[in-house]
Order: structure tokens, then sequence, then C-alpha cells
């Protein structure tokens, strides 16, 4: 049976090496798409990124067990409680989010109001002058240097955009759906 994993935000399934190499049985590290890859027209809020990896985890052909972070894992949450999907046991790190009284942290604050999200994302991006990338920002706080450089490498205008629609279509939180 799969392990299949899904990144969050700003991330890239380069998070999940290190454990994925630890495990003894296959492993899938899914791409959020936006994330370091194309990001159809399609993809414009939450849902239609948990049909997306309802889509994927389908097309595995068998029951996979599906482990998320961060956005992932709220991605994770939303296909194992509303769709059909081959899914044997799940795990997220961010089940409080679901609560009627979560709030949002500071960042995602700024990533849901415009201009200040764009503004926010513009200036982390590795080819903004004079400023700190992502990476910058999130190493103090416990990533890695090799994923932090993915992440400048792979932060652009779509991931931007991919960044804003997630977190702008889950506001004021997840559970008001």
């Amino acid at each position: 049976m799969t392990v299949v994993f899904v990144h969050g935000v700003p991330e890239t399934p380069a998070v999940w090496n290190a454990l994925r190499e630890r495990i003894d049985r296959p492993t899938l590290a899914l791409r959020l798409p936006g994330f370091g890859s194309p990001r159809p027209a399609g993809l414009v809020d939450k849902e239609a990124y948990a049909a997306w990896l309802a889509d994927e985890l389908r097309a595995l052909g068998g029951p996979v067990d599906l482990v998320g972070h961060d956005w992932g894992a709220h991605l994770a949450m939303r296909v194992v409680s509303g769709y059909d999907v081959p899914v044997r046991s799940w795990v997220s790190d961010v089940a409080h989010g679901w609560h009627p009284g979560y709030r949002w942290h500071e960042a995602a604050v700024l990533f849901q109001q415009s201009p200040q999200g764009e503004e926010l994302l513009a200036s982390l991006r590795a080819d903004s002058p004079d400023s700190p990338s992502f990476g910058d920002f999130l190493r103090p706080r416990g990533m890695s240097g090799e994923l932090a450089t993915e992440v400048d490498a792979v932060h652009d205008e779509v991931m931007s955009a991919a960044v804003l629609a997630l977190y702008r279509s889950a506001r004021p939180h997840l559970h008001a759906d």
C-alpha cells in the first residue's frame, strides 16, 4: 500500500524527502499545482484543490495511506470527509484549523487581504531586491536550508497566486463551510 504525502504552503514535495527515505514501502509525494509546476486555470480555490487531490488519489487505483501537512493536511481532511476516495488511513497536523473558533496566523490574515497579500508575497520572492525571501523567513522557524532554497527557486507569481487562492477561499476559517 502506498503512502501519499501532500505538502503545505509555501513548500514543495521535498519537505517529505527525509521521511520518505525511512519508509520501507512505496511512497509518493504529490506536488500541489502552482508550487513549482503549472497551475491550471480551474484551480481557483480550496475546493478545486481538494477535487484535484481526490482525482490524483483515485488515479492510483487502490487504497492509500494519506499524510498531509499544513495546507496539504487541510486538503486531505476535505478529501476524506467529502469525496469518495480510496483512503485506508489519513493523518493531519492541522485539525485545529477546522474548529469554529480558529484564528489564522498573522501571515495568513495578510494573505487574505488585498492588496496586502499580493504585496507581502511579492516582497518574499527571491527576485525582489532588498527584502528577505520566503526561505529567509522560514529558516529560523525550522525549515531546512535545502528546502528553503528550493522554495525560493520555485516561488514565482504563479505560486503567489496559488497561495492567495487557497487562503482567500478559506475565510474566515475552514469551519465556515
